[in-house]
């Protein structure tokens, strides 16, 4: 068989590794027919690289892979104290307790969320709680809420509390709390 020289049309030896007549290299010819730089190919590349890390990095924003604040069901909550004192304004004495937290991560969307305050005696009896929804209790403020507010007509001895976060029946998360009693009125 023969092959013949791109460059000059001379008639060769399929194995001549040059031309005889203009001294054509086909080494170098199969190095750049071979290149992956070559005629453009590292622009489609590079071009094809950026297209996937940008796409990767558009579908983990739109999951929430770089602002978690969003992301469903995660809560950060500080329990920064209980207080309570005696109301003696209705006919009968009653003791109330309430709980202050500071919101400082809920989802972005807050319905269906329902916020469990349950207060515990010292051994670990439960004394009372309060529910109600997390659009109720919750306001975008930088400082601690009260929440939790619970009413008894017998005095109670709260040593801890503890805030359930639920939704659809099932407990999301939860943050306890060891009271200061000297924080609440009634008991000094």
């Amino acid at each position: 068989m023969v092959k013949q020289c791109p460059e000059c049309g001379e008639q060769l030896p399929e194995n001549a590794k040059f031309c005889m007549n203009c001294g054509y290299n086909f080494d170098i010819d199969k190095s750049v027919k071979t290149d992956i730089f070559s005629n453009g190919k590292i622009f489609i590349i590079l071009i094809a690289v950026v297209l996937i890390i940008g796409s990767l990095a558009i579908l983990s924003m739109g999951m929430g892979g770089f602002d978690s604040s969003d992301n469903k069901d995660e809560f950060d909550i500080t329990i920064t104290g209980v207080g309570g004192w005696v109301n003696n304004a209705s006919n009968k004495q009653s003791y109330e307790l309430y709980t202050q937290a500071l919101f400082t991560k809920v989802p972005s969307d807050k319905k269906g969320y329902i916020v469990k305050v349950i207060y515990y005696d010292k051994n670990n009896t439960q004394i009372g709680e309060k529910i109600d929804t997390l659009e109720n209790v919750y306001h975008d403020y930088n400082f601690p809420l009260s929440i939790g507010y619970y009413t008894s007509y017998k005095k109670p001895n709260p040593d801890n509390v503890v805030v359930e976060i639920i939704k659809d029946n099932n407990k999301v998360d939860e943050f306890k709390y060891q009271i200061d009693q000297s924080k609440i009125d009634y008991l000094n």
